[in-house]
């Protein structure tokens, strides 16, 4: 079940996303809607950060200039002229394409739900292979875009949690001053790592590392062995349970890797709210979505 949190505004570097959006809000605003410039702009942010598989501005029919039909089969353009653009690393290079999965609400809760709640979000891991065929897990940043009160669409940034381990390796080549994979945990808000059914770690980002291996070890804590082993023995393919590091109040998420042969730990902050989505399964209905947000408020 991917997670789904809220995310406060803050002026920590975690906010790239949301200063995204309202830069690209701002333009509109004041009459420049450019496409090649947003283009351009998300390629520029894209470069800049390795660990970002992919990058995305995704607005509602005619929603940002009102002139779809001039730009039909446009690049980052669906047939209909929709400005869907996304930037990926998928065949290693940049390159520019449409965003895939926006108009399924079986596969675009990555899309719906911050549009849904009107607020910024972390969603995943969740599968990216049916939408773009990559065997992949993604957590993505996403943070909605707006015309006034009105919702028009959302951009978002996507990291590839397959991808850490290279990463990692590439940092430590780089020397112990490199920020990169560091970078990743900070937008993301997390703390990842891969482990065996038997609970080794198979790799663990340095927020992770430092949440569950204080000791230097390189097997889970018990507490959090013990979930693991419940969760296989019950044969089920996530499972979340309290955790307590640093004196904080942490949500430890598992999930298997659909497409490996290893489970996946999530660490996150237990004060961030969170809103469970069932991978392949309908998002919740609009009744739902107004519930969940009160319930957030408190």
């Amino acid at each position: 079940m991917p997670i789904v949190s809220s995310s406060p505004e803050t002026s920590r570097p975690e906010t790239l996303i949301g200063e995204l959006a309202r830069t690209v809000s701002a333009l509109r605003r004041l009459g420049c809607a450019d496409r090649s410039f947003v283009i351009e702009l998300l390629h520029r942010v894209i470069a800049k950060h390795i660990y970002a598989c992919g990058i995305w501005a995704v607005f509602e029919s005619d929603a940002f200039d009102n002139r779809d039909h001039v730009h039909r089969g446009q690049p980052g353009q669906d047939a209909s002229g929709r400005f869907i653009p996304r930037w990926h690393r998928n065949q290693g290079d940049l390159r520019l394409d449409c965003s895939h999965g926006h108009d399924s609400r079986q596969l675009g809760g990555w899309y719906f739900l911050p549009c849904s709640l009107r607020r910024e979000v972390i969603f995943g891991p969740y599968d990216e292979h049916p939408l773009t065929g990559m065997p992949y897990l993604m957590v993505s940043r996403v943070a909605p875009l707006f015309d006034g009160h009105r919702c028009i669409g959302a951009v978002g940034l996507d990291v590839a949690l397959d991808h850490l381990p290279h990463l990692a390796s590439v940092n430590t080549s780089r020397g112990p001053a490199s920020v990169q994979e560091d970078s990743a945990e900070d937008v993301l808000q997390r703390g990842h790592c891969f482990l065996s059914p038997a609970g080794d770690l198979l790799f663990a980002g340095p927020r992770a590392r430092h949440l569950l291996t204080a000791d230097g070890t390189t097997r889970l804590p018990a507490p959090l062995l013990n979930a693991l082993r419940t969760a296989i023995a019950r044969g089920i393919t996530h499972h979340q349970c309290p955790w307590i590091a640093d004196g904080r109040r942490l949500r430890a998420s598992f999930m298997l890797h659909p497409h490996r042969e290893h489970w996946v730990l999530s660490l996150e902050d237990a004060r961030q709210p969170v809103a469970a989505q069932t991978a392949g399964c309908a998002l919740l209905s609009p009744r739902e979505t107004e519930v969940l947000g009160w319930v957030e408020e408190g």
